[in-house]
């Protein structure tokens, strides 16, 4: 999946084309803001449920999350709130809740993985140096 958000992501110059100019302006709008906000409250929400005892699909990696939680909130605030986000940051968001082979928040990973991903986009300016590749690796 290498596209726009992984390039983004991955600290791609947004003067590199239009095209990843326009993805960081749609990133980092306030509806996308809200929208991403609400898909992770909804993530936090999930890992606080009783896990069903019979056989079922987990979807979220629940530890991950719980263990994550004050991150997690930490972000919903700052994409709530008026103050302006990095582009790379938004996009690594949307890779984490978007990407199911290999985000931390689905799949096993190493412990702190999933925060430390969180905590990256948290952050107000973002700049990885990777290629455009897994984030997550």
């Amino acid at each position: 999946m290498c596209s726009l958000t992984r390039g983004l992501a991955s600290g791609a110059d947004l003067k590199s084309s239009p095209e990843h100019a326009l993805r960081a302006a749609q990133l980092t709008s306030d509806r996308h803001r809200k929208q991403l906000a609400r898909s992770l409250r909804r993530t936090i929400i999930e890992a606080h449920r009783v896990a069903p005892t019979r056989a079922a699909i987990v979807i979220i990696n629940r530890h991950a999350v719980l263990d994550t939680e004050h991150a997690i909130t930490a972000l919903v605030s700052r994409l709530i709130n008026s103050e302006p986000v990095s582009p790379e940051g938004m996009a690594l968001v949307k890779m984490i809740l978007t990407n199911g082979d290999s985000s931390p928040l689905y799949n096993a990973s190493k412990p702190g993985a999933l925060r430390r991903e969180v905590l990256i986009a948290t952050a107000p300016s973002t700049r990885r140096t990777t290629s455009c590749r897994s984030p997550y690796s």
